[in-house]
């Protein structure tokens, strides 16, 4: 199934033109190999964030994946108003904060877009 009609099924809607979607974002770091990028619907005030998975050629992919022990990702470090800890693997924690700073500086900017 192309990304795009996943995208849409995930949101609930039988389908959408890409050309809603403005993509606003593209994070690489390096000594991670974390990569995200962020979209933007002003129409319907929708943000899009997707961290690109696992290249399985790619060892720090391969090293990431490896660290499975789960790590509290509390409201702090979310920058959320949520009470309650999530729990993730400690891979995934180590990929966000590396990219951390710069997200939430362009989540806040695209919400603050009119």
């Amino acid at each position: 199934m192309e990304a795009w009609a996943v995208l849409a099924t995930a949101l609930g809607r039988a389908s959408f033109i890409k050309s809603e979607f403005e993509k606003i974002c593209f994070l690489d770091n390096g000594r991670t190999d974390t990569q995200v990028a962020i979209w933007r619907d002003t129409s319907q005030q929708r943000l899009v964030i997707a961290f690109r998975g696992t290249e399985q050629v790619r060892w720090k992919d391969l090293r990431t994946d490896l660290m499975l022990a789960p790590a509290g990702l509390n409201p702090e470090r979310m920058g959320g108003d949520f009470k309650e800890e999530v729990q993730v693997h400690s891979g995934f924690l180590n990929a966000y904060d590396s990219v951390r700073n710069r997200l939430l500086s362009f989540i806040k900017t695209s919400i603050s877009f009119k």
